[in-house]
């Protein structure tokens, strides 16, 4: 079974995640609503770590 899904919001955003120092530990890129073919409604999320 597959399951469709129409993109319908993308919202390009740089917030920071820093640690006690301040010295950054990942960054949100991107978040991207979605639905389903049943009407469900999804969040996913692009988020980069830093190493």
């Amino acid at each position: 079974m597959q399951t469709a899904s129409a993109q319908v919001s993308i919202c390009r955003s740089r917030r920071c995640f820093t640690d006690d120092r301040n010295n950054t530990q990942a960054q949100l890129r991107e978040t991207g609503l979605y639905l389903t073919e049943s009407g469900q409604a999804g969040l996913i999320r692009q988020i980069d770590l830093s190493v």
